[in-house]
């Protein structure tokens, strides 16, 4: 630091660290100070500003991503999964019920209601009156895969799994056994049997609804038949 004096003044110079401005004085420096000082606030000013009209928006888009987050979350999950495979299974075997009534109706329509569908098995083996064993057998065997599938499976989410690919899997096969059915009509092989031929769309809802757990038989749903696309 260099003084350097006289009557009238006084001089001071300071000599700054290299990389650094020197330090402003006396008149220079207190307007430096002031420009530094309003630039600051004209800054915070600035964002004051921009902050409010920004919350909306950001607010806005947080609950429209919650509300879509929402069912694609629900979707993307396993019980998503699971409710959609078992609204398709549902849906898939009404409208295979629909098919064969429609073949039913077919049937009666064109005549066949007399004539016995035959086949080289059906004159080896006697005709069988009770297809209740049938019945059972199936049944039985879908007990026991689910009964396995819990005890192989480690855990509830392994379990959901499998039984949603199931469902997915028999609700495809149904859905081309009801296609079949609508295109073929087989004559039944059944001797006494009475379909029903209620043609209204409520009564065959009702009928439908009855054939899903064989309360109500068809007499033409031979191509192919469902106990095949359960085993």
């Amino acid at each position: 630091m260099t003084m350097v004096g006289n009557s009238n003044s006084a001089t001071t110079t300071a000599t700054a660290p290299r990389g650094e401005s020197p330090l402003r004085s006396g008149h220079d420096g207190q307007e430096y100070r002031n420009n530094s000082n309003s630039s600051i606030g004209h800054h915070d000013e600035t964002v004051a500003t921009a902050a409010p009209s920004a919350k909306p928006v950001a607010s806005s888009r947080l609950a429209m991503s919650k509300t879509g987050g929402r069912w694609h979350q629900f979707n993307s999950s396993e019980t998503g999964r699971f409710v959609w495979s078992v609204v398709y299974f549902v849906l898939v075997c009404l409208g295979m019920t629909f098919c064969n009534q429609f073949s039913d109706h077919r049937w009666i329509d064109t005549g066949y209601r007399n004539v016995i569908l035959e086949d080289r098995g059906f004159d080896i083996f006697p005709a069988q009156s009770n297809d209740t064993p049938a019945n059972i057998f199936v049944m039985t065997s879908v007990v026991f895969t689910l009964i396995g599938m819990a005890f192989i499976c480690p855990n509830w989410t392994s379990r959901g799994i499998v039984l949603r690919r199931v469902l997915w899997v028999v609700g495809t096969l149904s859905v081309f056994r009801a296609l079949t059915l609508s295109v073929t009509t087989l004559p039944s092989p059944k001797k006494d049997c009475k379909p029903a031929d209620d043609r209204t769309f409520g009564g065959m809802l009702w009928i439908a609804i009855q054939m899903i757990p064989g309360t109500v038989e068809a007499c033409t749903d031979d191509i192919f038949s469902g106990h095949t696309v359960f085993m």
